[in-house]
């Protein structure tokens, strides 16, 4: 090394132990002293900086041993001013001795070199002198309140060694003296403490690291007691919560309660959607376009999401009983565009033309069960002039599975929180043509839709095929833009042909029949003909050798048709294993597919043995480490159930899974920090091991956040992995004391 860098380098050194000391947490008084004759020797090598003269070999072999005694003042330092204040105090004697001894090497190195030095100014060799004489004179000593603390922290750790619980007089006391009085700095004590755990670790110290164990079992003590649940609720519910713009209806600015779909594909609060129509007006508040017809469509989809973000966010549900004035009703369009100007508009997902998907989202994951039975209503409105319509609506509106155009989720808008995604796919213009174009056909009447529904019924068994291929296309198209025509589909026997259709050679015929099957699907009372007419077998070999489309519509139907009688049927028939293939390879709309669906058949247990069997857990974990892929949430919801096995739990631990679930914890969804902490529970309930490694992990500062601020069902896992945690330390600590 060149004498100018290795004096640049002591340089260096000197001010960024001065700017430690100057920044100590604990041993101020020691770290200022110090500072103090830093200073001096700071002098002296700023001043051989500038003169330049060459240095002996002797002067630079003492200078390295400088650099090096320097560089221990930094780790002594290190523990002044960053990690665990806890641990930092409990130190504390240690570092008088480390410090006494950093200025005797000083010290010991000076006196060597100083004989060496070449010709400098005498005020600067005085300035030498003087510091060898200040360091020689050096004198460290206890600070009495850190002494008091230190000796305080000891006592409550033989109490809690013994099993003794403190009061809470002096945890009150001692988190004062602390400085630790909120849930951030709760927070920044457990991630140090936990660091210096690892570091302990990795320095292979076993016994510094049991003793760090014990002091972060101390600490959770006086976390519970000082920061209970009362405290942190009454703080969180101090915060606004910011309802998500979708979930407002553009007339009102309200929560929806019971929201629906008029014509244009926009969503509104019922009550004062009607009251707009029954004023006579004839367009869309939000896009101003005239109305096809003024039925309302009841919009599951996200009345569901509301009621899921309600509970999340501890919001009440919405109530609206009536519209109790007809002033706030903007009379024209340009009013009601001013009434809206901070909500965003509902994705163009939500047009009643938009294929159809059915879901539970009565669960508390959100995922498609299949069990939700229609509750058909038939609505009757007049316009302004014209005759009387009728259409019936399906709580079988949509749902999360993908098909030609996705179902609603929510976009993240600046009010919205992150794990409402919204998924839309813009539809072809050849789709949109063919769309037309069945409206321009069947758009005649009953009469005339169900014979034409019954000629393409008829040309799906054609031997011409150009003309099965046609048909299958048409029923797609119609399958997916109206409830009413599914239903007339399957009345005029349409289902049994179109699963014959699955085993075409044909790959668009293919596709289009396992697509309006999917579609047919989401009629309930279709999912059990579908299943019965023979479909689980074919839909199967599609899933394993169709195209990329075809598979993953049919993976959508076989989730939606994996109602409680056929979950068990559809597993033990194999769709399993292909499904974890497309879950491993598929496109990310192909692996949403394969998610749902594998969630579903999940719930029934022997197929979560097929699931673990057919190496199902790995790319779940994958979905997990890839977030932007938008399936972590996806991924947890089939890893929470696949926990409840000890097979699952063994694959889970096994193959990594909890690294990512800790991440989960720390910076998921809210719900997929609650579904996250419970695959955890599950995992340390059965398993010291995987205790231990959760541990490791760093899972307690954010375990210990979701506790507090979390949705009840997170506090409650993450509270019982907690307890967990508590009694395998002070059983360790028992067996410790019994061996001593």
């Amino acid at each position: 090394m060149e004498n100018g860098t290795l004096l640049v380098d002591i340089a260096l050194s000197i001010r960024m132990i001065i700017h430690m000391c100057e920044s100590a947490k604990s041993q101020q008084g020691n770290c200022l002293a110090l500072a103090a004759q830093l200073r001096l020797l700071k002098q002296l090598f700023d001043e051989l900086r500038q003169s330049k003269f060459p240095l002996s070999d002797a002067t630079i072999e003492a200078f390295g041993s400088l650099q090096s005694a320097l560089q221990g003042a930094k780790e002594v330092l290190g523990q002044c001013s960053k990690g665990s204040k806890i641990y930092s105090f409990l130190k504390s004697p240690q570092c008088v001795d480390q410090f006494q001894e950093l200025s005797a090497e000083i010290e010991t190195i000076l006196s060597a070199s100083r004989l060496a030095l070449p010709r400098v100014s005498k005020q600067v060799q005085c300035m030498a002198e003087n510091c060898v004489l200040e360091l020689r004179k050096a004198s460290y000593s206890k600070d009495v309140l850190e002494e008091q603390i230190r000796q305080e922290i000891e006592a409550l750790l033989c109490d809690h060694r013994e099993g003794r619980k403190a009061s809470r007089e002096k945890l009150d006391k001692l988190a004062g003296c602390l400085g630790i009085t909120t849930k951030e700095q709760i927070s920044e004590e457990l991630n140090a403490l936990e660091k210096d755990r690892g570091e302990a670790g990795r320095n292979k110290d076993k016994l510094e690291e049991e003793f760090i164990d014990q002091v972060i079992s101390l600490f959770m003590q006086l976390a519970e007691d000082n920061f209970d649940d009362g405290n942190v609720k009454g703080e969180t519910q101090s915060q606004e919560v910011q309802i998500p713009a979708d979930f407002r209806c553009p007339l009102s600015l309200e929560l929806m309660y019971d929201p629906v779909i008029v014509a244009s594909g926009q969503t509104y609060e019922r009550a004062y959607i009607q009251h707009w129509l029954d004023q006579g007006n004839t367009r869309c508040p939000k896009t101003g376009k005239p109305l096809a017809h003024i039925n309302l469509i009841p919009n599951y989809t996200v009345k569901a999401l509301i009621a899921s973000w309600c509970q999340t966010n501890d919001v009440p549900l919405p109530k609206v009983d009536a519209v109790k004035s007809t002033n706030w009703l903007p009379p024209t369009f340009s009013e009601a565009e001013e009434a809206r100007e901070d909500t965003s508009v509902i994705p163009s997902g939500l047009d009643t033309d938009c294929e159809e998907r059915s879901s539970d989202h009565g669960s508390s994951t959100g995922i498609v069960s299949g069990r939700r039975k229609d509750k058909d209503d038939v609505y009757e409105k007049r316009m302004p002039s014209g005759p009387v319509m009728r259409v019936r609506s399906s709580s079988t509106y949509s749902s999360e599975l993908s098909g030609e155009v996705e179902a609603l989720g929510l976009s993240p808008s600046r009010n919205s929180p992150d794990h409402f995604p919204i998924f839309t796919r813009q539809m072809q213009s050849s789709k949109q043509k063919e769309r037309k174009s069945y409206k321009s056909v069947y758009a005649g009447g009953d009469k005339v839709a169900d014979a034409g529904i019954e000629r393409l019924v008829q040309n799906l068994a054609s031997t011409d095929l150009e003309v099965q291929r046609s048909a299958a296309s048409e029923l797609r198209v119609m399958t997916k833009n109206s409830i009413e025509d599914r239903n007339r589909i399957a009345h005029a026997g349409g289902i049994t042909p179109l699963i014959a259709l699955l085993s075409s050679g044909d790959a668009q015929t293919q596709e289009n029949a396992v697509t309006a099957l999917l579609n047919l699907s989401l009629n309930e009372h279709n999912k059990a003909e579908i299943a019965e007419a023979g479909a689980i077998d074919p839909l199967i070999d599609v899933l394993k050798s169709g195209t990329s489309d075809a598979r993953e519509n049919a993976a959508a139907t076989l989730c939606s048709i994996s109602v409680e009688d056929y979950k068990e049927k559809i597993g033990a028939r194999g769709a399993i294993p292909p499904l974890v293939d497309l879950l491993r390879t598929g496109t990310p709309r192909g692996k949403k597919d394969a998610a749902l669906a594998l969630h579903n058949l999940s719930l029934f247990r022997e197929n979560k043995v097929r699931i673990v069997a057919a190496g199902g857990v790995k790319p779940l974990i994958n979905l997990i480490c890839e977030p932007r892929m938008g399936m972590v949430d996806r991924a947890v919801d089939v890893l929470v159930t696949l926990s409840s096995i000890p097979e699952g739990r063994m694959a889970i631990g096994e193959e990594g899974g909890i690294p990512p679930l800790v991440e989960v914890v720390e910076a998921g969804s809210p719900l997929a920090k609650e579904r996250a902490a419970a695959a955890l529970l599950q995992l340390c309930t059965n398993n010291p091991k995987y205790r231990r490694t959760t541990l490791q992990e760093g899972a307690l500062p954010p375990l210990y956040i979701l506790s507090q601020i979390g949705t009840s069902r997170a506090k409650e896992k993450a509270a019982g992995i907690l307890r967990l945690f508590r009694e395998q330390r002070q059983a360790s600590m028992s067996r410790r004391n019994r061996h001593m």
